[in-house]
């Protein structure tokens, strides 16, 4: 069971704690909130290894005002809990916290309880 952020969001957001694993460097531990309305998942540049074999690839994202354009992409493990995610792609972001999207909470069964402000995460 994970609670919400009531003091870093308003109105309060289901966030969890993960550790991003990037080829040849070290793993990074970042709390990252759960966003049903992404599809893929989203870390911030900040910290994204500059050396390294990280893997990167393109994809097309829409924004809030609906213009599609070619993003540039980057390959990462995600381990949430017990559940670990190879090969994530994931959208480089501004900002210092991580989204989880439904590229990752596709495979699992996540419960939002809202009014008690807590999250529940099962593998399927």
């Amino acid at each position: 069971m994970w609670n919400y952020d009531v003091d870093a969001f308003d109105p309060p957001a289901p966030v969890v704690d993960a550790k991003l694993m990037f080829v040849d460097a070290p793993a990074v531990a970042m709390r990252m909130q759960i966003d049903p309305g992404a599809d893929l998942s989203c870390i911030p540049k900040r910290i994204i290894p500059s050396s390294g074999k990280l893997q990167y690839g393109r994809s097309l994202v829409a924004g809030y005002d609906g213009n599609v354009v070619l993003r540039k992409t980057c390959y990462v493990g995600v381990h949430i809990d017990n559940h670990t995610f190879d090969d994530v792609e994931a959208l480089p972001i501004d900002g210092n916290i991580g989204l989880i999207g439904r590229d990752v909470l596709n495979l699992l069964v996540v419960t939002l309880d809202g009014p008690g402000l807590r999250l529940f995460i099962e593998g399927t």
